[in-house]
C-alpha cells in the first residue's frame, strides 16, 4: 500500500506487508512475511510473528509484537514499545520513551528522548544518548554510554560499563551484576553518596571520597562532591570501578 489517505489496517498470513505514505494511523498485521513502514503520520502499530519488522518516520507513538524476526525502527516523533521474542531489536531516533522487551538477541538503541527500559535475557544491551536507562539483562554485557537520567541495571554473569553525563541535575545510580567487572564512568561534576560493594574483587575510584567507617578492599562508603545523589554498585565475583569520562 502506497500513497493512502486516511487510516489504514492490514490483515495478512503468510505475506509481506509493505505500507508507504500514509496520511493516518496504519495497523499492520501478518505471519510469516516481513513488514516494511514508512513515513505513516499518526500512531502505528504491528504484530507478526516469524517475521522481519523495518520502520521508520513515524508521527505518533509505535507498538510492536513480533517473534522470531529482527526490529529495526528509527524517526519516531512518539513513544515506542516493543515485544520481541528471540530477536534483536534497533531504535534510532525516538523521540519519547522506548520500551523494548526480548530474549536471546542484543537491544540497541540511540537517540531516545526519554526514559529507555529494556527486558532482556541471554542478550547483550547497548545504549547511548538516552534520558535515563532501567535494563535488566543477563549472561550478557551492558554497554551505557552519555545517559543524562537515572540509570538502573541488573545483570547476571555479565560486564557493565555506563557512563554518564552529570552535567545537568544528579541523578541516582543502581547497578547490580555478578562474575564480571562493573565500570561507572562520569562525565561532569560528580556529586554521589557511594555505596559499593564486591565479593573477590576490588573497588578502585578517580575521584577523592570522603570515606566513612572502616577502609576494604570489597566495600566503600563515602562522599563523592557534596554528594547530592545516591550510586549503589554492586557486584559478586568482580572489580567495581568508578572512573572519571574518558577513562
Amino acid at each position: 500500500v502506497h500513497s493512502f489517505r486516511g487510516d489504514l489496517v492490514v490483515n495478512n498470513t503468510n505475506g509481506r506487508v509493505e505500507a508507504i505514505h500514509v496520511e493516518g494511523a496504519a495497523e499492520l498485521n501478518t505471519t510469516f512475511g516481513n513488514v516494511r513502514f514508512s513515513d505513516v503520520s499518526r500512531q502505528t502499530s504491528v504484530r507478526a510473528n516469524n517475521a522481519a519488522i523495518e520502520g521508520d518516520k513515524i508521527g505518533g507513538p509505535l507498538t510492536v509484537q513480533d517473534s522470531f524476526g529482527s526490529v529495526t525502527l528509527s524517526d519516531v516523533q512518539g513513544g515506542v514499545d516493543v515485544h520481541s521474542g528471540n530477536g534483536s531489536v534497533s531504535l534510532t531516533n525516538i523521540r519519547g520513551a522506548a520500551s523494548v522487551r526480548t530474549s536471546f538477541a542484543t537491544v540497541e538503541a540511540s537517540n531516545v528522548g526519554g526514559l529507555l527500559t529494556v527486558e532482556n535475557s541471554n542478550g547483550a544491551v547497548k545504549a547511548s544518548n538516552t534520558r535515563g536507562a532501567q535494563v535488566r539483562t543477563s549472561f550478557a554485557a551492558a554497554i551505557l554510554d552519555a545517559i543524562s537520567g537515572p540509570v538502573q541495571i541488573e545483570d547476571q554473569n555479565g560486564a557493565v560499563d555506563a557512563a554518564i553525563s552529570a552535567r545537568g541535575a544528579c541523578q541516582p545510580v543502581i547497578i547490580r551484576t555478578s562474575f564480571s567487572p562493573l565500570r561507572v564512568r562520569i562525565d561532569g561534576e560528580a556529586s554521589y553518596r557511594v555505596n559499593a560493594r564486591t565479593s573477590f574483587g576490588k573497588i578502585r575510584t578517580d575521584f577523592p571520597l570522603k570515606v566513612s567507617g572502616s577502609l576494604s578492599n570489597d566495600e566503600l562508603n563515602g562522599t563523592v562532591g557534596s554528594g547530592r545523589c545516591d550510586m549503589r554498585l554492586s557486584n559478586t565475583n568482580g572489580t567495581i570501578e568508578i572512573l572519571k569520562g574518558g577513562s
